[in-house]
């Protein structure tokens, strides 16, 4: 992968850069309006409901969860967040579409699996309603990332130490969602099958890709 210092040099990113400051600006209306209900769905698990149950809402969200996807992966390829070795191989000036074509083929893998075990009981809203929840937390996760990466940068602490802040942010937000979800689980379904599900879909993969790029 290419180092944080050379990054930011390379014209390709440069471009990616813009590209994604744009998409976070023509989504800035959105997420300000929506903000409100994501900060509320942090607190209390069943804000996530609230907000399911409006349909306009949901559409915002989806759309900013998807436009989102593009600057968490220039931010996890600029920090080095994800360093799995296969991606070595890659030629620096396209390491941030390598990067962002390993968190596709992640997300992929989660959708796949959660149509497999997709149930076919009368409770299953509860279960979509648990995996579309991951948007709203994502999209936290996401805001709250590019606002730390940027607010340490400008104190000119090491690069390095930047990265560490980010990877343990990340996953304190990412236990965060557990629990949400475990929660929102539990409301229908018994103790062993949210554990099941929390394994399969969540668990099992995000080990795959965090054991592939561990670095510490």
């Amino acid at each position: 992968m290419t180092t944080v210092s050379v990054w930011s040099d390379l014209p390709l990113n440069r471009w990616l850069v813009l590209a994604a400051v744009l998409i976070v600006m023509l989504n800035i209306n959105r997420l300000i309006e929506l903000l409100p209900y994501l900060v509320r769905a942090i607190i209390d698990w069943k804000a996530n409901m609230r907000l399911e149950a409006s349909v306009p809402r949901t559409r915002s969200r989806d759309i900013i969860s998807i436009s989102m996807i593009f600057p968490f992966c220039l931010l996890a390829d600029r920090y080095g967040l994800v360093t799995i070795d296969a991606l070595s191989f890659c030629p620096g000036h396209l390491s941030a579409l390598a990067t962002g074509g390993v968190f596709i083929a992640y997300l992929l893998l989660r959708h796949i699996v959660y149509i497999i075990w997709m149930p076919e009981k009368s409770d299953a809203s509860t279960y979509r309603m648990a995996r579309s929840c991951e948007r709203n937390y994502f999209i936290m996760i996401v805001a709250a990332e590019l606002f730390t990466a940027g607010a340490l940068s400008i104190t000119g602490i090491p690069d390095e130490a930047v990265r560490r802040v980010l990877l343990y942010g990340l996953a304190a937000l990412y236990l965060l969602t557990l629990t949400r979800k475990s929660q929102i689980l539990s409301s229908s379904y018994n103790p062993f099958s949210t554990f099941l599900y929390l394994c399969a879909l969540e668990l099992a993969p995000t080990a795959m890709l965090v054991l592939a790029s561990l670095k510490l």
